[in-house]
């Protein structure tokens, strides 16, 4: 399979996504969130972000749901 030239290789040394990566080394999906409300963040924030959240990296249950209608 060729890869398209539009979509660049991810850069798996960039330390916000860091955790991502080494969890799907494992293969486990980690998702961040805000640890005082749960709310998720896609794409992950670096971990003291504007909105003033502290964030942590959890793994995903793998039972998520759709929420569109």
């Amino acid at each position: 399979m060729a890869l398209h030239p539009d979509y660049p290789l991810p850069d798996v040394d960039d330390p916000v996504m860091r955790p991502f990566w080494e969890g799907a080394r494992e293969g486990k999906l980690m998702l961040q969130r805000e640890r005082a409300i749960g709310r998720v963040h896609w794409p992950p924030k670096p971990m003291y972000w504007k909105g003033g959240g502290r964030l942590e990296w959890f793994q995903a249950s793998g039972r998520g749901a759709s929420t569109l209608t």
